[in-house]
């Protein structure tokens, strides 16, 4: 492509010629004896539903050749197998440091068979004629729409109605062909409340509020399917909602689930034995839920308290500072939550006088943990309190006044859940052994949701547990006197396998309950034990539960997860889009936070060329539109008609208008002068064409200074007034102003045909396509096994010690390298070794310069030899790079060697935009590493 043709340098005389030199002899094309091949150049882009929200598909150029050409048109989805090589770009004489990637295509795989190409045999026939006929294929029709999503019955008709309906596309040669068809699906996904438990991938429990901090915001959470499996999935985005309508659903054992109206439960059908989805305002009391029987646990580390060391006024108020949560700081939670309390000074439990053997062990806890020793405090009856009186201390345990369990016991290891649960039924639990039906280990308490804490907890053993819970309340005698209390119910544990799980993973403290856990121990061993788990739980009650701030997390693929022990599903309108574009040829699935372009438009006066002359932008784009009367704050339409562009940066030409926009305009516009005297007025985000260390490429306007060099046209006015073509040239920016858009009703942008840009104002515009790659910019794609370094034949790596921020934490390079997994490649005749790394790392997004997170999916290690450069940056921060390392000057905001750097720049970092204080030059061993990282 592009390939400028030249003649040979010499008569060469091993292929019959006569050894003369280009200079001596003139050679001539000899175009019929010449021997011809077909080619086509193809642009393929990744698959949009395979991306996460917000992201754009990357692009790559391919070309194929004889028998290959002309399979393939624009929409299909086919697999590529070829050669990917490079092209270094540049001109005759002026060769860039910058290559492109294309590929060179063996083979061609259809994942996609055209209607035309179906082989439709006579027992084929008579089946579409057999379903034609029935009177229920409307229903049917529907009904095969994404059966596994259960719900959504409207939406799956209009998804219906669309593949089967279109209006008619009229093309040049008079061809009737069906049109494209889109659709929009809004709604927000079904949610669930900030408070409700999610199991993780590792068998711990967090609250859903937790996952993330913004709505729409990346996450990267494992966390437990249910649904009679161990398996795990990855949740990927967070949703936050405020003040929405909030259902609360209760199953017979207690277990309850709030969320929106349209959250969507797995519901089990015992007469069919299956499972299917069900919102929650289409449940009905009497249906039973799937929920889950076991949650096993398999965290090993500790958790961290987070606490730090207090302020003391004097040494004798000095206390320890637990860094950790173990077995006997949970144990004081424990306790605490069930029979103690929490003063703005003062921590206190209550012992009873028959279980005086906990006291021991209490104080040598406290002791252990906090380097504190409680007083004994007498109180009337057969009771003593025992204080602890240290601000640090009650601060720490402030949370237990909640009487809930805490967060970081539900994200601990076995051991020390075991050993809250020990104390806290300890505290305020019992066991009895009076027969069938009336043995159990119980659990008492006046707040319903430690109860429900607690029996999302046991799950980890499989101990399977109901809440009795009794609204009305209870009276009793106070010095003679009736004294009604609020309501307080019990989770009891009545099983046989249950029982004798707890007492092997949980069991009591004092004597006098372990010896009353044995007896309940010989009882249940006689009965008969159940073998096969509860996998559903019948509804017993349904009621709205006011509005609140409600919560969702996205997990692609499986579409659920598990939620106070009953199987939840997450958005199902991503995945039946999903499941649409599967379906309907060519169909392509676009999901994400909701996009505006208007960053990318200029003023209504901006002058555009057409095959007509000059005219104003917001002529073209109005006369496109039956009325030019603004309804949305986003509009477009099909257009014709041709503007003037400019053909691959040389010679301004006339391209076909496929698309125009008009839109509200943003509160700032940029106006920009050139020496020339050209005028243009457009967003900040709009793309000038610039020119960079003689490289021509696109970068905002916002970036754009007095002395940036512009693309401009030449002529672009024939004597007729009609359109003539000129060459391009570089014209210097002399002023650039900020100024307001008040009054402006919109701005205006094009879509043209085979280009990303047009001139306004004789100025080369980037239009508003997408997905596209960045056809004049860096020239650079990440792509996997090396290419990078293949592509650049040049070395952008970091030194061994470098720190990297991978998976929350700064790390040495060197140490993510494994050298179980590498192999090694040639590159130029040296050795790489290349390492699978797939862990996640921060980025730029280009779009939005802003810090993203993204998976680094290898790293590559060579033998270098050479200086190094170490910048420091006024943060402090310091990094040791090879000298054509890029780095992204913040002035411009563009990619630049380390070399070129000096004292004074600015740079791009993690932190707002750092100065360059200080580069320094060091040199490496024979033996010395570099590494790479993409």
């Amino acid at each position: 492509e592009g390939q400028a043709f030249r003649e040979p340098m010499e008569c060469y005389e091993d292929q019959g010629g006569c050894k003369r030199t280009a200079n001596a002899t003139k050679f001539k094309l000899l175009g019929e004896a010449s021997r011809f091949t077909d080619t086509q150049k193809i642009e393929v882009q990744e698959a949009p539903e395979g991306l996460r929200g917000g992201e754009e598909p990357q692009r790559l150029s391919a070309f194929t050749e004889d028998d290959l050409t002309g399979k393939i048109n624009p929409g299909m989805r086919v697999i590529l197998n070829g050669i990917l090589r490079s092209s270094q770009k540049g001109k005759p004489g002026a060769r860039s440091t910058l290559f492109d990637i294309l590929l060179d295509v063996n083979s061609i795989e259809l994942e996609q068979v055209e209607f035309e190409e179906i082989e439709v045999t006579p027992e084929d026939v008579k089946k579409i004629e057999a379903e034609a006929a029935d009177p229920d294929i409307y229903r049917k029709i529907v009904a095969s729409i994404a059966p596994s999503i259960y719900g959504l019955s409207t939406e799956k008709e209009a998804l219906a109605l669309q593949l089967f309906s279109g209006v008619p596309k009229l093309m040049p040669d008079g061809r009737r062909i069906r049109g494209d068809i889109h659709l929009l699906l809004v709604g927000d996904p079904g949610c669930l409340v900030a408070d409700e438990r999610v199991v993780l991938g590792n068998g711990t429990i967090a609250k859903i509020e937790q996952f993330g901090q913004e709505h729409l915001g990346p996450i990267r959470t494992q966390v437990r399917l249910g649904a009679g499996s161990y398996r795990n999935g990855w949740a990927r985005r967070f949703h936050r909602y405020e003040n929405q309508p909030v259902l609360e659903v209760v199953t017979e054992t207690g277990k309850s689930i709030k969320g929106t109206y349209n959250h969507p439960l797995l519901v089990w059908n015992p007469s069919t034995r299956t499972s299917g989805w069900k919102r929650l305002d289409e449940l009905r009391v009497g249906d039973r839920l799937r929920v889950t029987h076991s949650t096993k646990c398999w965290k090993r580390a500790l958790v961290p308290t987070g606490w730090e060391e207090p302020r003391y006024f004097h040494k004798s108020w000095h206390v320890k500072v637990p860094p950790f949560v173990d077995e006997e700081l949970a144990a004081i939670m424990g306790y605490v939550v069930g029979a103690g309390w929490v003063q703005e000074r003062r921590v206190g439990c209550i012992i009873a006088e028959d279980e005086a053997d906990l006291a021991p062990k209490l104080n040598r806890f406290f002791e252990h943990v906090f380097g504190v020793r409680p007083k004994r405090e007498a109180r009337r009856g057969k009771v003593s309190n025992y204080v602890v009186n240290r601000t640090p201390v009650a601060r720490w345990l402030r949370g237990l006044a909640t009487k809930r369990v805490p967060d970081a016991v539900l994200q601990s290891r076995n051991s020390v859940a075991a050993a809250f649960l020990r104390w806290l039924f300890e505290a305020d639990g019992s066991c009895f052994a009076k027969g069938r039906g009336r043995t159990a280990v119980t659990l008492r308490s006046a707040e319903i949701e430690l109860l429900r804490d607690v029996q999302v907890l046991l799950l980890r053993w499989g101990i399977h547990s109901a809440i009795l819970w009794g609204r009305a309340p209870r009276p009793h005698l106070h010095r003679g006197k009736e004294v009604r209390g609020g309501p307080s119910g019990s989770l009891v544990i009545r099983r046989t396998n249950s029982i004798l799980r707890y007492a092997r993973h949980v069991g009591f403290v004092s004597a006098k309950k372990r010896a009353r856990l044995r007896e309940v121990i010989k009882y249940v061993e006689l009965r008969t034990r159940r073998w096969h788990a509860q996998i559903s739980e019948r509804i017993v009650s349904i009621r709205p539960a006011g509005r609140a701030t409600v919560f969702d997390i996205e997990v692609p693929g499986p579409q659920r997860f598990i939620a106070n022990g009953i199987i939840s599903h997450n958005t199902a309108k991503s995945e039946l889009l999903s499941y649409m574009s599967r379906l309907s040829p060519r169909g392509i699935y676009a999901t994400g936070k909701a996009a505006s372009a208007a960053g990318l438009c200029v003023a209504g006066e901006s002058l555009v060329e057409t095959s007509t002359g000059p005219r104003r932008i917001e002529e073209v784009v109005q006369e496109q539109f039956e009325s030019t009367d603004r309804r949305q704050p986003v509009e477009t339409t099909a257009a014709a008609g041709f503007v003037g562009t400019f053909n691959g940066g040389v010679n301004s030409v006339l391209k076909p208008l496929e698309a125009v926009w008009r839109l509200a305009p943003p509160p700032d516009l940029l106006e920009i002068h050139t020496e020339s005297g050209g005028r243009l007025l457009l967003t900040p985000a709009t793309k000038l064409m610039v020119k960079r260390e003689r490289e021509p490429r696109w970068i905002p306007a916002q970036f754009i200074r007095r002395g940036t060099i512009v693309a401009t046209a030449a002529g672009g006015v024939a004597v007729d007034g009609g359109f003539a073509p000129g060459p391009m040239q570089w014209t210097r920016v002399s002023n650039v102003r900020v100024v307001p858009s008040n009054g402006r009703t919109s701005v205006y942008d094009l879509t043209v045909g085979d280009s990303h840009a047009f001139i306004a104002n004789g100025f080369l515009v980037h239009n508003t396509a997408a997905a596209v790659r960045d056809e004049f910019g860096e020239g650079r794609w990440t792509l996997e096994a090396g290419a990078l370094v293949l592509a650049d034949k040049g070395l952008a790596c970091l030194h061994p010690e470098s720190q990297v921020f991978v998976d929350g934490s700064w790390t040495p390079v060197h140490s993510l390298f494994r050298e179980d997994r590498a192999v090694t490649v040639g590159v130029d005749g040296e050795p790489v070794d290349i390492s699978p790394l797939g862990r996640e790392t921060l980025a730029v997004d280009p779009l939005t310069y802003t810090i993203v997170p993204r998976t680094a999916s290898f790293l590559a290690r060579r033998r270098y030899s050479g200086p190094m450069l170490s910048v420091t940056l006024d943060s402090g921060a310091v990094a040791c790079l090879t000298p054509d390392h890029l780095v992204m000057d913040a002035e411009g905001g563009i990619w630049r060697e380390l070399q070129t750097m000096a004292p004074g720049g600015t740079l791009w970092s993690v932190d707002p935009t750092s100065s360059v204080s200080d580069i320094t030059r060091a040199m490496t061993t024979g033996n010395g590493e570099v590494l790479l990282s993409s």
